[in-house]
């Protein structure tokens, strides 16, 4: 699977060490139609739906990483986001801009860049009132 991570997963975060073990591709930006918010310590990424919710914009470009991970890999990260209690859900990220370092090993993974696609994190709780991050998390926590 191809993941993007903008966040606290990112290289030099504090939870990069859930990505251990997985292959870094390279880094990519997104189209211009989604959001991130600081949420408590961390960044909340959303879509047009939950920042028309919000009353928030989801037009900007959003910088991370790809990742090739493994399902064992999602299964934790997806614990580690909260998905069971509701806080993100993993879904289809848009790309524009890709940068590879590397390229992948797996077919399926290869496809989807072709497709400008990964999987990604997003909020789904409001972000109403949360400070608008831009296009880059830089924050260590």
């Amino acid at each position: 699977m191809l993941l993007f991570v903008y966040g606290t997963l990112k290289n030099g975060f504090s939870r990069q060490g859930a990505l251990s073990g997985q292959r870094y591709l390279g880094t990519a930006q997104t189209k211009q139609n989604y959001g991130m918010f600081t949420h408590g310590g961390y960044p909340a990424m959303v879509d047009e739906k939950l920042a028309e919710q919000s009353n928030v914009q989801a037009t900007k470009s959003l910088y991370g990483e790809l990742y090739e991970v493994d399902e064992i890999c999602l299964q934790n990260l997806d614990k580690i986001e909260g998905v069971d209690f509701d806080l993100f859900e993993r879904k289809i990220v848009e790309l524009e801009h890709l940068h590879l370092m590397r390229l992948p090993i797996f077919q399926n993974t290869f496809n989807l860049l072709e497709k400008k696609q990964a999987q990604a994190y997003f909020f789904k709780r409001s972000v109403t009132g949360c400070a608008d991050c831009g296009s880059f998390w830089s924050r260590r926590t």
